[in-house]
């Protein structure tokens, strides 16, 4: 089997490699682009790097000659608090550009002037045009945080590029940031690693194969018949019978009607995308650290559970979604979260242990969590009716957590300018010792307080807030 020195001087004649090309790089997928493209190798360069350079391209020519998309500004972390975004003025990346870039570093590899990976040779020449004053410092710090987010810019500081030191906050860019992420990209961008023709064939690097087998996969479990295939019909029947039939389709947004107490019908509409913005916008504001996999563990648990989020709506009438990271201790966030005059805990709150003693469960994982957003107990009949109810009754699957009424109370002030709860108190799914915690905010004090009292309490001005949580 023939091979190839990927990074060497050989090449395939008259070879090209259009699959897998981006979509939207459609003016990148010549038989010359690609023909370069197999002398950047190692593994490393084909399946990621390169591709990622396609679509940061496709992204910035999209920035300049349209407007920039709002999904990129978001991972980028270049959208304001208010959704707005820019987009570029002057600076642009053209084909011509880009293949002069791999064209010189061809040159320094063939003259072996300079040892360093594709990666530092990128970054370098990235960081030329970072650098060059004729484009505005608004350009040039979106640039930078786009290229950032695809994993570009890892060999250099902000201070290099001579931006602000916070374009590379963003906590899924800060993650890849590391000194041992740094060294692994060297390490794996400057391998040479000889590939034969097949291994070349099946490099997948946009996933265009992928998603051609799951949909075929996915059609062969929707339950269509084959004609001409009995075996495949039987086997169709067999899946059904066996995993049920496939889920209704997974939307961004779902609508769902509830019935008022008082009859009164309401269509209530979650849109993930509008609130993971608003709550990546918010954990930025409190620096609260999120996961670099927030963003996609969080869009698995809503696909994955859509159909149970609708019916939780329709009955119940859940208006508003907490989207809250997995594993924060509560000491760091109750810290982080607080307001005006900070939190008063009680005695007995302070003899479990406080905020480090508390316990609650599945705070460890990521979720969804339904509520209500309404400011008092008594302005819903539904969560009016839960005031009186013992602590040894509270249902703790289907309330929230002190943690997740952290998160609540801080952002629906940072929305309304009020406070959650300053009438009435609300238990909550958390244990304090033997005890049961309950909080409200106490407007006298201007300060958050967090009790802890025995299961068989029970009072008129105490109640639940409901909930629903999903992981």
């Amino acid at each position: 089997m023939q091979s190839i020195a990927l990074f060497g001087s050989t090449t395939i004649r008259g070879s090209t490699l259009h699959s897998g090309c981006h979509r939207n790089c459609s003016y990148i997928g010549t038989k010359n682009y690609w023909k370069k493209c197999l002398k950047f190798g190692g593994l490393a360069n084909l399946n990621t790097t390169l591709p990622n350079l396609c679509r940061v391209m496709s992204e910035i020519q999209e920035s300049y000659t349209n407007e920039t998309d709002k999904g990129v500004a978001r991972r980028a972390g270049a959208m304001d608090a208010s959704g707005k975004v820019y987009s570029l003025k002057k600076f642009v990346m053209t084909q011509g550009s880009v293949e002069a870039i791999l064209s010189a570093y061809l040159i320094e590899k063939q003259t072996g002037k300079q040892e360093r990976s594709f990666a530092e040779f990128l970054d370098e020449r990235f960081k030329t045009a970072l650098t060059f004053k004729e484009y505005s410092k608004e350009d040039r710090i979106l640039v930078a945080k786009i290229l950032a987010s695809k994993g570009f810019l890892l060999t250099l500081t902000a201070k290099d590029l001579d931006l602000p030191e916070d374009i590379f906050k963003l906590n899924t860019i800060k993650a890849m940031r590391g000194d041992e992420a740094v060294e692994e990209l060297r390490k794996e961008s400057g391998a040479v690693k000889h590939l034969t023709l097949k291994e070349i064939a099946e490099l997948d690097p946009f996933h265009k194969r992928a998603e051609l087998l799951k949909g075929k996969a996915e059609a062969l479990l929707s339950g269509e018949t084959n004609e001409r295939d009995p075996f495949l019909n039987s086997l169709n029947k067999r899946m059904e019978k066996i995993y049920g039939k496939e889920k209704k389709s997974q939307t961004p947004e779902i609508s769902a009607s509830y019935t008022h107490p008082d009859g009164k019908k309401e269509t209530i509409t979650l849109d993930l995308e509008a609130k993971f913005q608003e709550f990546l916008s918010f954990y930025q504001k409190t620096k609260v650290d999120l996961p670099p996999d927030f963003e996609n563990t969080i869009r698995d648990i809503w696909n994955n559970n859509q159909t149970e989020i609708e019916q939780a709506i329709e009955q119940n009438g859940f208006d508003e979604m907490l989207i809250i990271p997995g594993s924060i201790p509560l000491t760091d966030l109750a810290e982080k979260t607080k307001m005006e005059n900070g939190n008063w805990e009680s005695d007995n709150f302070k003899a479990g242990g406080s905020f480090a003693g508390a316990v609650s469960q599945n705070v460890d994982k990521p979720r969804l969590v339904l509520v209500h957003k309404t400011q008092e107990l008594t302005e819903r009949p539904e969560l009016a009716s839960t005031l009186n109810i013992k602590g040894q009754d509270v249902k703790l699957d289907q309330t929230l957590t002190l943690e997740d009424y952290l998160v609540f109370q801080r952002k629906y002030f940072e929305e309304t300018g009020k406070h959650l709860d300053e009438k009435k108190y609300v238990w909550l799914a958390t244990k304090s010792g033997t005890r049961l915690v309950h909080s409200r905010w106490n407007p006298a004090h201007r300060k958050l307080d967090v009790y802890a009292v025995d299961l068989g309490y029970q009072g008129g001005n105490l109640g639940v807030r409901p909930s629903r949580c999903f992981f």
